[in-house]
């Protein structure tokens, strides 16, 4: 009935079914527990693993932020496509990505409400903390910074990078875990969290 309506039935139909082996002859699986999109990338980062032979351990960040963030059943009603929605925000890669999501549920459910738009940021900068080797994000009324792991996550040209463009905005502290400090603490908590997200996307 409108443009991608058939190529959105296919891939809803591929979740259910499962995709199976996808290298190998065999036509059934459980991609549906996942979705398509995650499956995707854990094939990709299994392949590259045996490939280069290198296990990429990525740990997780502690992403500490005084934001209202959820997914309010009023805005989508079925169980099911709220934990559809809830995954397609755990496995966002990029802004763009993040912008489709917003944008399709647009077309599905109407403006996405401010709660929900805050979980989406939230759950892009929780992975790109996580590729930056970040291992904290703090944000509360008063402060917003991020602390890295250790010295080799500032020391990347990107991070060097993200550093000289936002200088005036941020300021580097610390050796062995370095934290970068944002000098925003009279805006509000959403414009600080929207701070340290654009520093991330320019780090990754």
């Amino acid at each position: 009935t409108e443009f991608g309506s058939g190529f959105r039935i296919a891939m809803r139909d591929l979740e259910i079914r499962g995709a199976g082996t996808i290298l190998g002859r065999e036509q059934h699986g459980h991609i549906e527990k996942v979705g398509y999109d995650l499956y995707c990338k854990m094939l990709a980062k299994s392949v590259e693993e045996v490939r280069t032979g290198r296990v990429q351990e990525e740990e997780e960040p502690d992403v500490n932020v005084k934001l209202d963030a959820y997914l309010d059943q009023g805005y989508v009603g079925s169980v099911d496509e709220r934990l559809k929605i809830l995954k397609a925000i755990s496995a966002l890669a990029s802004a763009e990505e993040a912008w489709e999501l917003v944008q399709t549920l647009t077309d599905a459910y109407g403006k996405p409400p401010k709660a929900l738009l805050n979980l989406i940021n939230l759950g892009l900068v929780k992975n790109l903390a996580r590729k930056a080797r970040v291992k904290r994000v703090f944000v509360t009324d008063r402060a917003a910074d991020i602390t890295f792991r250790d010295a080799s996550g500032v020391r990347n040209e990107k991070t060097i990078g993200a550093l000289a463009s936002m200088s005036g905005k941020c300021t580097l502290l610390g050796e062995e875990e370095p934290k970068v400090v944002f000098d925003c603490r009279f805006e509000s908590n959403e414009n600080k969290f929207a701070l340290i997200a654009e520093f991330l996307r320019k780090c990754v």
